[in-house]
C-alpha cells in the first residue's frame, strides 16, 4: 500500500485538559489524568518533537496556577473557542482530554472539573458542543484524542463510563478535516494502571509520540502511527491482563498528520523480524508427592493471563490459550517432569513472556531445558564459520540429527551447561540443556529470546543488528 502524504501545517494550537478530582463528590476521582496531559504536554512543547509554541496551547489541570487555565466548564469552553477560531486554513487544531467522559439522557457529555451530575446538561460539556465549533473553525486538520471512558464514573452506577453506543456515535464517525482517536471502542472502559502512574492508552499514546510508533522511521509519529502502536500495546496489555480495551481511530483527513517528530537519536533501529514461533521447557517438580495439587498450582498461576474458560485439562495435559503443558513420566523412576509449550507469534508473544517469567520466578517447579524452535532454517555451514570467526569451542556434531553442539562464553553458558543447534529444515531449535541437575534460579535473563535471536543470527548469512 502506498504510504499517504503528509499534511503541511503552518501553525498548530492544541487544548489539553486533565481532570483528576471533581467538585461534584458523586463524580468519581481519577488518579493518573493529570500526569497524562503533563507527558503530552512535554512532547508537544520540545522543540525536537512537537515543537508547538507555547502561546499557542492552553494546558489545563488540576494544578494549573492560572485561574482562567483551571479546568471549568467555562474556562474549557471559552479555550477552545478561542483558538478554533484564531486557527487559519493550513492551521491544525488539537484537543486532548484525559476526565471522565459519560452519557446521559441520550447526550454524551466530556465531564469537566466543576460538572454536577444531576444537571449535566448545565454543567459538563456536550461533545456535540465541540464538534461544531472544530468543523466551524478555518483550521485545516482536527485532532481530538480522548481518554475519557473510565470504569465507575458516577459512584454507585458500576456500569457508568463505559464507552455506550450513544456516546460511540456522537464522536464517530468524525466529519471531513478531523482526526478523533478514542482510548477505547464500543462497551470497553479505558483503564488506569498503578505501575505505569498513567492511563494505560495516554502510556503507550506517549511511548509512541517518543519514537516508538515511528515505524517506517522517517521521524515522524503520524496519527496514523500513533493508532497502530497504541492499538497493539494496550489490545495487548488487555490480553494480559484480562481486561477488554482498544484504541478506535476514524480518520476523515486526506493524507496523513504528524503529531511529532523523533530526534535522530531516538529513532529505533528497524527490527529484524523474530523468526521464533514457541518456546519449550522442561520442568521437574520440587515437590512430586502431590502431582494433582502441582498440576492445579501452574493453573492458577496461568489464570493470572487467561480467561477460566480457557484453560483446561484434556488427556492429562493443562491446554491454555497460546500453549500446552504436558505431564510425563521418567521411564523406571517414579518421578515425573512437565514439558511446557508456548507459542511465540505476535499475538501470543507478550502473554507467553508473562507466563514464563512469573513460573520461572515461583517455587512450583525446576528448569532442566529450555527450547526455542524457529521458522527459519538454521545453516550449519554458516554457524560453524561464525563460531570460529568468534573463537568459540564446538564440542560435538552429529550429522544424522544435524546437531551441532557449541561451548558458549562463560558469561553466557553456565559450567553445568550444553548448548546445541538444530539445524534441520522444519524445526530449526537452540536448546539449552542443564546436563545435570537443574538450571540456576535467575537463568531466563540470560537465556531469553532476545539473547538467542543474536545466537540466531550467527546462523543467517544475512545478518542485521539485534
Amino acid at each position: 500500500m502506498e504510504k499517504p502524504s503528509i499534511v503541511q501545517i503552518d501553525k498548530k494550537y492544541a487544548i489539553l485538559v486533565g481532570i483528576n478530582s471533581y467538585f461534584d463528590d458523586i463524580i468519581r476521582s481519577l488518579n493518573y489524568s493529570v500526569a497524562d496531559v503533563e507527558a503530552f504536554h512535554e512532547i508537544l512543547t520540545d522543540s525536537n518533537r512537537g515543537n508547538y509554541n507555547q502561546e499557542n496551547i492552553r494546558f489545563m489541570t488540576d494544578e494549573s496556577s492560572q485561574q482562567g487555565l483551571k479546568p471549568l466548564r467555562s474556562n474549557i469552553m471559552s479555550q477552545i473557542s478561542s483558538l478554533a477560531s484564531m486557527a487559519t486554513t493550513n492551521d491544525q487544531l488539537l484537543l486532548y482530554f484525559s476526565g471522565h467522559g459519560i452519557e446521559k439522557d441520550n447526550q454524551s457529555y466530556l465531564l469537566p472539573q466543576d460538572a454536577r451530575y444531576n444537571v449535566l446538561s448545565e454543567s459538563a460539556i456536550k461533545f456535540e458542543w465541540i464538534k461544531n465549533i472544530f468543523i466551524a473553525s478555518n483550521a485545516r486538520v482536527k485532532v481530538v484524542i480522548l481518554d475519557a471512558c473510565h470504569s465507575g464514573a458516577i459512584k454507585g452506577k458500576t456500569a457508568s463510563g463505559y464507552m455506550t453506543k450513544g456516546f460511540q456515535e456522537s464522536i464517530f464517525p468524525a466529519p471531513e478535516g478531523f482526526a478523533v482517536l478514542s482510548s477505547c471502542a464500543l462497551n470497553q472502559i479505558s483503564w488506569e494502571n498503578e505501575e505505569m502512574k498513567h492511563g494505560v492508552f495516554s502510556y503507550f499514546l506517549t511511548e509512541g509520540l517518543r519514537g516508538a510508533a515511528d515505524y517506517d522511521r522517517d521521524g515522524n509519529v503520524t496519527i496514523m502511527e500513533a493508532n497502530k502502536y497504541t492499538f497493539e500495546k494496550v489490545s495487548s496489555w488487555a490480553l494480559a491482563n484480562s481486561r477488554n480495551q482498544s484504541p478506535h481511530l476514524h480518520c476523515e483527513i486526506f493524507g496523513d498528520v504528524v503529531i511529532c517528530k523523533v530526534p535522530p537519536e531516538y529513532v529505533p533501529p528497524l527490527p529484524i523480524e523474530i523468526p521464533i514461533t514457541s518456546i519449550t521447557l522442561d520442568t521437574s517438580p520440587l515437590d512430586s508427592s502431590n502431582m494433582s495439587a502441582i498440576r492445579d498450582s501452574i493453573c492458577g498461576l496461568l489464570l493470572n493471563y487467561a480467561k477460566p474458560d480457557s484453560i483446561s485439562y484434556q488427556e492429562g495435559d493443562i491446554v491454555f490459550d497460546g500453549g500446552r503443558i504436558n505431564e510425563e513420566k521418567l521411564y523406571f523412576t517414579p518421578q515425573s517432569w512437565f514439558s511446557c509449550v508456548f507459542d511465540y507469534d505476535t499475538a501470543s508473544r507478550q502473554t507467553a513472556e508473562k507466563i514464563i517469567s512469573e513460573l520461572v520466578r515461583s517455587d512450583i517447579v525446576s528448569f532442566d531445558k529450555i527450547e526455542f524452535t524457529f521458522s527459519g532454517q538454521i545453516d550449519l555451514n554458516y554457524l560453524v564459520k561464525s563460531c570460529r570467526d568468534r573463537g568459540f569451542k564446538i564440542t560435538s556434531f552429529d550429522p544424522s540429527q544435524r546437531i551441532v553442539r557449541i561451548e558458549l562464553p562463560s558469561e553466557i553458558q553456565e559450567k553445568y551447561m550444553a548448548v546445541s543447534f538444530s539445524g534441520k529444515k522444519k524445526g530449526s531449535s537452540i536448546v539449552f540443556d542443564a546436563v545435570s541437575g537443574t538450571f540456576k534460579k535467575g537463568f531466563y535473563d540470560k537465556i531469553n529470546p532476545k539473547s538467542v535471536m543474536e545466537f540466531f543470527v550467527l546462523s543467517q548469512k544475512k545478518r542485521a543488528s539485534v
